[in-house]
């Protein structure tokens, strides 16, 4: 099935809604793991291989969001990280990631307060 391009708009609305799943993923991880430890730790009478259970599970959720994100931090307009810079590293602080309206490369859009409805 063929997918239908994309106009910079649509590009910018998908890279925002994956910054806020990423978000909510960040925060509810944890919460969800901790959910899961209280279940398995009555459940299984080991509880060294709970803890491994609930590392490997954060181990994985982690990267998996990570990685989710990832695919979509291409900017509509230069095609380089929107919330990362390719320039310089460390030229932003890693709080921007959930403030950032502008890419962090080309500084476009130049409004973007007019490309979201």
């Amino acid at each position: 099935m063929l997918k239908r391009k994309l106009s910079k708009k649509e590009q910018y609305q998908q890279l925002l809604k994956a910054r806020n799943q990423l978000t909510i993923s960040i925060i509810l991880l944890p919460i969800i793991l901790i959910v899961l430890y209280e279940f398995l730790e009555n459940w299984l009478e080991n509880e060294k291989l709970v803890i491994i259970i609930i590392i490997i599970l954060l181990v994985l959720g982690f990267l998996f969001t990570i990685f989710h994100f990832l695919a979509y931090d291409l900017c509509p307009w230069c095609k380089h990280q929107f919330f990362m810079s390719s320039r310089k590293l460390g030229n932003s602080r890693g709080i921007d990631i959930f403030f950032r309206k502008k890419c962090c490369n080309c500084k476009e859009p130049k409004n973007p307060d007019s490309f979201l409805d």
